[in-house]
């Protein structure tokens, strides 16, 4: 239909009156033109009256046309650029189930299931870059614990490598020598274990508290670190046969026919005449010491907690000849014939030493509160309480091999012919280990 025009606005800004209505078919301004009678046919005109055709819906239906026109011809255009690239006839229509020609893809009730397809299609696509980041994250988590197990997670000793022997003690430290097992517990009892049976032997009261124990050919000794004195027990009788006072004893050796021990509070390592039962020779090591080790070339060492060092102590004059810094809480020496191992608790370490130079020529983390250490069978074994664990180094390789959890505290380790045997605190044991 057609539209209005705006009346127009004059200058003043009030609008125009509208103009006057033109005369339709001839009639006069505003003349209304009378409708034929319900069923009659309206007049013919004459040859010299006008007909009048709306502008508009003219234009409007010619451009239709010309559209139809275009696309028709489009149509058959492309039609023949198929068959000429196909060589033949256009492929017919996809065929549905049920027999029926498919709908263009320009048909609304094709266009939603493609537009779904697609959609579906870009939700799969995502979900499938999800996943890959997630396999890239596994991977890179993956390749972490890879390279934590290469190196620190080393596995266990096989169970067949392990026998546990029940004890009444609450063992913490052992010794080996004569064929028997001595094992001393916190509160000064000890045992005697038969390596045949993996039985105890013997069992009786050193004394009130006990510290650590040395099992030589015909005495065990064993220091009473509160009691402040070192006590020697003569196994053929099972009972006390000696009492040497001395201040704070820990760590012990035997050099010769006399006893080397260390003293914590005292600050020295003290020479003690068993058959006289006195402190005949004294070495200030300026600080706390807990071991002590004579090597086969017969000299002196021990480690000193407080200071984190190891000490050589000259045989002729008996004093300290070296120092050597090894680490934070030294307490446990062990020898491999040409170098030092030396345990140190406060740090977790255990350490290589070369005796002529004091140079560090290893360290490796053991875990927390390492106690003693042993050489034997080619490898460094080492108990660490704290982790309860028993720690295998192997020298060669330059690597921990093994961590096996034994349970309780592992503090006291000795080496015999075939076995290592371990004490282990909380746990009323000892642990005999095969590793061959």
């Amino acid at each position: 239909p057609p539209v209005e025009a705006p009346l127009p606005v004059s200058p003043g800004g009030v609008e125009a009156p509208p103009p006057p209505t033109p005369p339709v078919d001839g009639g006069g301004v505003g003349e209304r033109r009378e409708r034929p009678a319900r069923g009659a046919r309206p007049a013919p005109r004459g040859g010299g009256d006008r007909v009048s055709v709306p502008r508009k819906p003219f234009i409007v239906g010619v451009a239709a046309a010309a559209v139809a026109i275009a696309g028709l011809a489009t149509y058959v255009i492309v039609n023949r650029n198929d068959e000429a690239d196909g060589g033949g006839a256009p492929a017919a229509a996809p065929v549905l189930d049920d027999g029926s020609a498919d709908a263009p893809v320009d048909d609304p009730a094709v266009a939603d299931p493609v537009a779904d397809l697609e959609a579906q299609l870009a939700d799969a696509t995502a979900r499938a870059e999800a996943a890959e980041a997630r396999a890239a994250d596994l991977e890179s988590t993956l390749a972490e614990v890879a390279a934590r197990v290469a190196e620190g997670a080393e596995p266990a000793l096989p169970g067949r490598a392990l026998q546990r022997v029940p004890v009444a003690a609450d063992v913490r430290f052992v010794s080996i020598n004569q064929g028997s097992v001595a094992a001393v517990g916190a509160f000064g009892a000890y045992v005697l274990i038969d390596p045949a049976s993996n039985t105890v032997a013997a069992a009786g009261q050193a004394s009130s508290t006990a510290t650590r124990v040395l099992r030589t050919g015909n005495s065990i000794w064993i220091t009473d670190f509160t009691g402040n004195k070192v006590v020697r027990i003569d196994p053929t009788t099972n009972s006390v046969a000696t009492t040497v006072d001395f201040p704070g004893p820990d760590g012990l050796a035997k050099d010769g026919g006399t006893l080397l021990v260390a003293s914590f509070t005292g600050g020295f390592v003290g020479r003690i005449d068993p058959g006289e039962g006195i402190i005949t020779q004294r070495a200030d090591v300026g600080g706390n010491p807990t071991d002590v080790h004579v090597r086969d070339d017969g000299t002196i060492w021990a480690t000193v907690f407080n200071t984190g060092e190891l000490v050589r102590i000259d045989r002729d004059t008996f004093t300290v000849a070296q120092r050597f810094p090894v680490g934070a809480g030294p307490v446990s020496i062990a020898d491999d014939g040409t170098t030092l191992w030396v345990s140190n608790r406060e740090e977790g370490t255990a350490v290589q030493v070369d005796p002529a130079s004091g140079t560090l020529m290893a360290s490796y983390a053991v875990g927390e509160g390492p106690t003693e250490i042993t050489v034997a069978f080619d490898r460094v074994w080492v108990a660490v309480s704290d982790a309860g664990e028993l720690v295998e180094i192997d020298p060669t390789l330059g690597r921990i091999v093994t961590r096996t959890p034994l349970g309780g505290e592992p503090t006291g380790l000795a080496a015999g012919p075939d076995s290592i045997w371990v004490g282990v605190a909380g746990q009323n044991s000892v642990v005999r280990v095969r590793p061959t």
